[in-house]
C-alpha cells in the first residue's frame, strides 16, 4: 500500500476521491476545497488534511492510496 503525500496535486486527489480531476477543481471553485497554487497559479496543490476533512463534510469516501504523479521524464 502506498503512502499517502502530505500535499496532492488535483490529479492525485482525484483518484483519492474517485473523481476527476475536473471536479476536484469544480469542488475548489464552488465548494471551497481549500487549495493553493504553485509556479505562477499554474499547478494547483491541496493539502491532504484538507482533503480529509472536505470529504468528511460532504460524506465522500476516501481511497487509501494514491499512486505517484508522474514527473517529467
Amino acid at each position: 500500500m502506498l503512502e499517502i503525500p502530505e500535499i496532492l496535486s488535483t490529479t492525485e486527489a482525484a483518484a483519492l476521491c474517485g473523481v476527476s480531476a475536473e471536479t476536484i477543481r469544480r469542488w475548489i471553485r464552488t465548494k471551497g476545497l481549500p487549495a493553493y497554487n504553485t509556479d505562477l497559479g499554474l499547478n494547483i496543490r491541496i493539502r491532504t488534511i484538507d482533503l480529509e476533512a472536505f470529504a468528511r463534510q460532504h460524506h465522500i469516501y476516501l481511497q487509501r492510496a494514491v499512486a505517484p504523479e508522474s514527473g517529467p521524464a
